[in-house]
């Protein structure tokens, strides 16, 4: 440690969290600490005036917390600051994209009320051609001039319902693996369960295809928001493949849409989810997009319900790990993965809770015709298609595209109420897709504002308890 004088850093903000415990965050580099009310009044008396050995003279407790607050990033050394104040304004955005969603197909066998992607109003396949296009464009750079990345190539295979196009996508990647860098992809399908034939699961197997299966935990509200297209309840046949992939040792997770309808009853769905083995469980919040506009009135939920949501769900899950010994058998719910991983690091790794978000250069969405969408919650929205691959190439498609150079702006140090809030770098402002959908443009700041700040400073005294670590809520990229 230098022997400047320590001082407080400005910018730092000091938030009550309950009658014992404070929470100091410096804004700019996202940078935290617990402390109770003796501490928070010993860092704001750190102006500069006293030397280390002097403060040292306070008692080890005293340095302890001095030392701690250096390394956090929460004080200088005269003009030495542990971390940069502009640490999250230096990451690169025009880097190669990896991560492709591919709308495989327009159609699909269920008509769930609230699809955003509007999935079963038409019948279009996705060809093997432009397949193997969307990988060839990710494998040969699409930005200039960033050089091409040597990371994995990630295609999420999406819908409708990806097993309806089966053939068109198992003769894509048969074209794919032909390709002197098709060892770099990896491949993803979300689906609704149903559809797990003989084919599906070889094809799964051979591709070491990871699977989603999108469902709503309990029969009735299953049923009631995702029937099949003639209306007869799908649940029992998600069940019978839930079972199907159980059986072949197909790897797979389950993904939850919280409404008005699943919302009350999440800890039960969260347990009769594990109650069936599973592991691996996303929970999303109602979208507004697709067939989620007409909906949105019945079916949306309040900021304050959706952190009710998420505590309760933080809780149960903080529970469940607990109990387990054997960490192979730890729940993951991959949203909260990611949070602990942004106030855990100063990497920001998933594309949904950073600032730029990914859309647009890391990730983008492909539609059977060849539309190119920033992102799949895009989709059905005509301004906000970046071009056409059958008129041009990605890279063309992609620089100098003033839409996307626009949403690559969207950064929380630019949006006026985001760069008020001391959270900022912890949340990445949202999601501009949500935004723009229900505020009309990206350029305004969250809608879910209150329920970050909120589950973000319980998972920080949660981590502070020791209640919550790494190992109980397994981290991705």
């Amino acid at each position: 440690m230098s022997l400047a004088n320590p001082g407080l850093i400005p910018s730092v903000s000091f938030h009550k969290y309950d009658e014992s415990r404070v929470i100091a965050i410096e804004p700019d580099t996202a940078s935290w600490a617990v402390v109770d009310a003796q501490g928070e009044e010993f860092l704001r008396s750190l102006d500069g005036s006293r030397s280390i050995s002097s403060i040292a003279e306070g008692g080890p407790e005293k340095r302890e917390l001095l030392d701690r607050a250096y390394a956090i990033g929460l004080i200088a050394l005269g003009q030495d600051r542990r971390l940069p104040p502009d640490l999250f304004q230096r990451m690169p955005v025009h880097v190669q994209p990896w991560h492709a969603v591919l709308n495989i197909t327009r159609n699909c066998n269920l008509k769930c009320v609230y699809c955003y992607a509007r999935a079963g109003d038409d019948s279009q396949n996705m060809s093997p051609d432009m397949i193997y296009r969307v990988f060839q464009s990710y494998a040969d750079g699409a930005w200039e001039p960033a050089e091409t990345s040597d990371g994995r190539i990630t295609m999420i295979m999406h819908g409708g319902e990806p097993l309806m196009a089966l053939d068109e996508m198992r003769e894509g990647v048969r074209r794919i693996r032909r390709h002197p860098k098709q060892e770099r992809l990896e491949i993803l399908l979300q689906t609704n369960g149903t559809m797990f034939t003989d084919e599906a699961v070889q094809f799964f197997r051979e591709e070491h295809v990871g699977v989603g299966v999108s469902f709503d935990g309990i029969e009735w509200c299953h049923d009631r928001t995702r029937p099949f297209a003639h209306g007869k309840p799908s649940y029992a046949a998600v069940l019978r493949g839930i079972e199907r992939l159980k059986e072949e040792g197909i790897g797979f997770g389950v993904l939850v849409v919280v409404t008005s309808i699943t919302a009350p009853h999440v800890e039960q769905i969260f347990d009769d989810i594990l109650a069936r083995g599973i592991r691996s469980i996303s929970f999303n919040r109602f979208f507004h997009g697709g067939r989620g506009k007409a909906v949105g009135a019945e079916l949306a939920i309040s900021d304050e319900q959706w952190y009710r949501v998420q505590r309760t769900l933080l809780e149960r899950l903080i529970a469940v790990n607990r109990a387990e010994k054997d960490p192979a058998n730890y729940v993951r719910i991959r949203e909260f993965g990611h949070m602990l991983q942004n106030l855990l690091t100063k990497s920001r790794m998933w594309i949904c809770m950073r600032s730029p978000c990914g859309a647009g250069w890391v990730h983008l969405a492909f539609m059977p015709d060849g539309s190119v969408y920033p992102c799949d919650r895009y989709i059905g929205e005509g301004e906000m298609v970046l071009g056409n691959l059958n008129d041009k190439s990605l890279s063309e498609i992609l620089n100098g595209n003033p839409l996307l150079e626009r949403i690559l702006a969207r950064r929380v140090d630019r949006v006026e109420r985001c760069r008020m809030c001391d959270w900022r770098w912890v949340c990445g402002g949202d999601c501009p897709a949500r935004v723009y959908l229900q505020n009309g443009t990206i350029d305004s700041a969250g809608v879910q504002c209150d329920s970050i700040r909120r589950i973000t400073q319980d998972m920080i005294v949660m981590l502070d308890k020791g209640l919550l670590t790494p190992e109980y809520l397994i981290l991705d990229d």
